[in-house]
C-alpha cells in the first residue's frame, strides 16, 4: 500500500490525525450530525531503504504519531478490536 510506495519511491509520508469524526458520523450511519473535527498534521516522516521490512516500519512511525493524539478511549477501542 501507501507505506512501501513511499519506500519504493523515496517519497516523504505526511502522516495525519483526525479526531471526532465518530461522534459526527458514527459507524453505520449514512447523516453525519453536528460537531468539530480535528486534523492534525504530524512530522513527515523519511523512508528509507526499500524493502518490506521497512515499510512495516514506517506503518509502525506512523501509527505511533496518530495514536500519540487521539484520545486514549479512542486507541483503546481501536486496539481491542484488532486482538
Amino acid at each position: 500500500g501507501a507505506f512501501q510506495a513511499c519506500v519504493q519511491t523515496g517519497a516523504r509520508l505526511q502522516p495525519v490525525a483526525i479526531s471526532g469524526s465518530r461522534r459526527i458520523l458514527p459507524q453505520g450511519e449514512w447523516v453525519a450530525g453536528k460537531g468539530e473535527i480535528r486534523v492534525t498534521y504530524l512530522s513527515t516522516l523519511e523512508p528509507g531503504g526499500g524493502d518490506f521490512r521497512e515499510a512495516a516500519q514506517l506503518s509502525t512511525q506512523a501509527r505511533t504519531q496518530i495514536a500519540s493524539c487521539l484520545p486514549e478511549s479512542a486507541v483503546e477501542n481501536r486496539l481491542s478490536r484488532h486482538d
